[in-house]
């Protein structure tokens, strides 16, 4: 995953030339995860990636337009009742707090996309952390997939209590399939993580860029195509990827993850699509 010492460095804006000039995208790493990458994805004793821990980036990220704050994905760097996958050195960071460090004050975000409501996208919607009552970003349109505001009774409270605060705010937007969030954004449903996941696509006539949550989790899945973790439904996401994959491959867009570090491409390599890092 490269040298991932220098995330926590100033992060780098992304000017996507030529997909609207006046579009800047800004990564903002919350902190790092540990994953077990033998129980994450299943592998066998004899996988070269058996057995190893490593420390993923949660990333979030900001686009910004004119006029417009679009916030993908809010990460808090506490997980309420599970602290094994956390680090103690980044305890207390928030899309938020990273945010206003950089100029962008929690009232200025015009839209937050909630990829999915998993708790490390989406534990920094409402604060405090521990019992949410408050919304972070009062200002702000929240589009959840509504498949997952269906799938709410089964999850656990932790996960809910974010999602019912921006609720009862009169915030919270469900997205049933694809919608035109204007601007050259788009809403594209890709279920597998989760039933309701879903991707932002950034695009006007002379190019895309792509914001993917955890459609992928892991420099593996890029390598291994047909890779998912296990908790996935494995047929939804692999429809799910490919999906995105040929859309990325066809129009040359940028793709950016919340746990790969920076930014990629699909390129054609005879019948087979490859992933390719780019830069800024």
């Amino acid at each position: 995953m490269g040298n991932l010492g220098l995330i926590f460095e100033e992060m780098k804006s992304y000017r996507i030339m030529p997909v609207m000039p006046s579009t800047i995208i800004t990564p903002f790493n919350i902190g790092l995860l540990s994953a077990d990458l033998s129980n994450w994805f299943g592998l066998a004793a004899g996988h070269p990636c058996a057995g190893r821990v490593d420390k993923l980036p949660m990333q979030c990220y900001l686009v910004s337009l004119p006029g417009r704050y679009v916030l993908v994905d809010a990460p808090a760097y506490e997980f309420p009742g599970d602290e094994g996958m956390l680090l103690p050195e980044f305890k207390g960071r928030s899309a938020a707090g990273l945010l206003a460090a950089r100029g962008t004050p929690a009232t200025a975000i015009t839209d937050v996309v909630i990829t999915h409501p998993h708790l490390d996208h989406t534990l920094g919607i409402a604060s405090p952390v521990e019992n949410p009552s408050q919304v972070v970003f009062p200002n702000a349109r929240h589009y959840l997939g509504a498949k997952d505001w269906e799938n709410l009774p089964n999850m656990e409270e932790v996960e809910r209590r974010p999602l019912e605060v921006v609720e009862r705010a009169g915030l919270l937007t469900l997205v049933d399939g694809f919608l035109d969030l204007g601007d050259g954004l788009t809403l594209l449903p890709t279920p597998g993580e989760t039933p309701g996941h879903q991707i932002l696509r950034l695009k006007d006539e002379d190019g895309e860029a792509y914001f993917v949550g955890d459609l992928f989790h892991h420099l593996l899945e890029l390598d291994e195509p047909g890779r998912h973790p296990v908790w996935a439904e494995a047929r939804a996401l692999q429809n799910s990827k490919s999906l995105l994959m040929e859309r990325a491959a066809a129009s040359k867009a940028k793709v950016f993850f919340a746990h790969i570090e920076g930014a990629y491409r699909i390129q054609s390599n005879g019948p087979a699509l490859c992933w390719t890092q780019t830069s800024g």
